[in-house]
């Protein structure tokens, strides 16, 4: 068995591997989503392929290995341009259907599956299912030994443009109440989608008896949160 928390990344420059690694599409050269197919190239680290902004492993107490794929907000808000339109839009849904229609998939319980793909080609929505995708196909594939690899999405709880927009319609109306993580949390298990607001966890964070107080008093002070 593998050590309980490093990520198979690029070693560091002491030849250890690290805890947390950025711009994640999966292992190298996996091209999980067959992004790499399509473009012609291989995967490339933030840049033109579905990637998360960090990826962490940890071993929870029951024994059982989780990965984390990671998504950092803090000033972004979304209109309404769909991702499905013309030739590149009929690419990308080509690209992803496959996954996303897959039996026993991370969206295979909702039973409007075809609506509920074109649904989601607006931002935010689009960039989470693509996320959601890259955890399903790593956790099929055990990466990194993994029992399960899911999704967490951190943004501030003051971007209430971002968190109370739903850019789809068809989500506006089967979900009327909702904003945009709530409604996500209607459409995936439970255990493969976390959220939680950046000033919450900050304050998880100064409770940590390891926090390095001076990263904590740098984010308050850059983002001015109390």
């Amino acid at each position: 068995m593998k050590q309980n928390r490093i990520v198979e990344d690029r070693p560091l420059a002491d030849g250890t591997f690290p805890f947390v690694a950025f711009e994640w599409t999966g292992k190298p050269d996996a091209d999980y989503l067959k992004e790499g197919i399509r473009k012609g190239r291989k995967p490339t680290r933030g840049a033109n392929f579905t990637s998360a902004d960090f990826v962490i492993r940890f071993r929870e107490k029951s024994g059982r290995i989780q990965v984390v794929l990671g998504e950092w907000k803090y000033t972004e808000e979304y209109g309404r341009n769909y991702k499905g339109a013309g030739q590149q839009g009929e690419t990308r849904r080509s690209t992803y259907a496959e996954f996303f229609k897959k039996n026993g998939g991370v969206f295979s319980a909702n039973t409007d599956i075809d609506r509920l793909y074109e649904a989601l080609f607006h931002e935010p929505f689009y960039q989470l299912m693509r996320l959601q995708l890259l955890a399903q196909e790593m956790q099929d594939r055990n990466e990194m030994d993994a029992d399960s690899v899911s999704v967490l999405f951190i943004c501030p709880e003051a971007n209430e443009a971002l968190r109370s927009n739903v850019t789809s319609t068809y989500l506006r109306k089967r979900f009327p109440e909702k904003g945009v993580l709530e409604t996500w949390k209607e459409l995936v298990p439970r255990d493969r989608f976390k959220s939680i607001f950046v000033e919450e966890l900050l304050r998880k964070i100064e409770k940590t008896p390891a926090a390095d107080r001076e990263w904590v008093d740098y984010l308050r002070r850059r983002y001015r949160w109390a």
